[in-house]
């Protein structure tokens, strides 16, 4: 997604879960979900949504570093990701949970296959002989 001029990609890095894990109480990733991110305040929960979204941009910017050493990291802010208007934020915000999830390779579930009505047994002796 383009964030102020630039295009900002997400990576869950071994640094990206450490930042996470920094910003929950006691260090415990569970709290930071549970405590903040879900169970918080607008304030509360809008400050971890940025947490992760910095995080997970400065995974990938220093990954790129690490495999190109001439690459110059530029990870979000949190005052980047704090100025941006709500559809923005949320939308940021939906593709780092998604790298965060699953590594940003959402699949879309097949359809389950529709349910058949149960046959009569005047109707299933017609279809066996």
């Amino acid at each position: 997604m383009e964030i102020n001029g630039r295009d900002v990609r997400f990576f869950r890095s071994v640094l990206a879960n450490c930042k996470v894990a920094d910003a929950a109480p006691d260090g415990d990733i569970k709290r930071f979900w549970n405590e903040q991110l879900l169970g918080g305040s607008y304030s509360v929960s809008q400050r971890a949504a940025a947490v992760i979204m910095t995080a997970l941009s400065e995974g990938y910017e220093i990954a790129q570093h690490a495999a190109d050493p001439k690459y110059r990291p530029r990870p979000l802010t949190e005052e980047e990701v704090m100025s941006l208007k709500y559809p923005e934020f949320n939308a940021l915000y939906n593709e780092a949970i998604a790298e965060w999830f699953d590594g940003g390779k959402r699949t879309v579930e097949p359809d389950p296959e529709p349910k058949t009505e149960k046959k009569t047994e005047e109707e299933e002796a017609g279809a066996s002989g």
